[in-house]
């Protein structure tokens, strides 16, 4: 949470994910919220 905000993302990418594909991944998904919420 950051400004009062809350963002959903993937639940089973973040719990289950482990490595450097799944950090891109989640990275990825981050991007994407980040351009949403401008």
């Amino acid at each position: 949470m950051k400004d009062n905000k809350v963002y959903d993302v993937d639940r089973n990418k973040w719990l289950k994910s482990r490595g450097i594909i799944a950090s891109e991944s989640m990275a990825e998904d981050l991007e994407k919220i980040a351009e949403k919420a401008k």
